[in-house]
């Protein structure tokens, strides 16, 4: 349980430093690496930030050619069925779950509350002594 605590606690300070600089989106890997913990353990953990409102998830498509491998624009959910093309190789291709990666954006106003609470104002300590 306790482990928990710690992965709560380094997700909501990875995401906060995230907010406080110029970063808008990041992949769940690289919260994987910060925690030392499992992509699937770290994807669990952001998805209860989108919960929150603090994020939000979203899916990138990119070229299956592994010499290429853009970013796929510009397409709605109801292309997805049809075949897409790779404007920077012209590859065609039909859409697989390997095509698909999880972004996660952070929200303007999550980054304008971080900011806001953390400009020029010291922490208040709660606890009582």
């Amino acid at each position: 349980m306790g482990n928990d605590f710690r992965i709560n606690k380094y997700a909501t300070d990875f995401i906060e430093s995230l907010a406080l600089s110029n970063v808008k989106s990041f992949y769940p890997d690289a919260f994987a690496k910060y925690a030392k913990i499992s992509l699937q353990r770290s994807i669990e953990e952001l998805l209860d930030f989108t919960e929150s409102g603090a994020l939000e998830l979203k899916w990138e498509i990119r070229c299956p050619n592994v010499y290429c491998h853009k970013k796929i624009d510009g397409y709605s959910s109801e292309q997805l069925t049809e075949e897409l093309n790779c404007d920077k190789c012209g590859q065609e291709f039909i859409l697989s779950n390997d095509d698909l990666f999880i972004r996660f954006d952070i929200k303007k106003d999550y980054k304008e509350f971080i900011k806001s609470e953390t400009s020029g104002k010291k922490k208040e300590n709660y606890l009582v002594s």
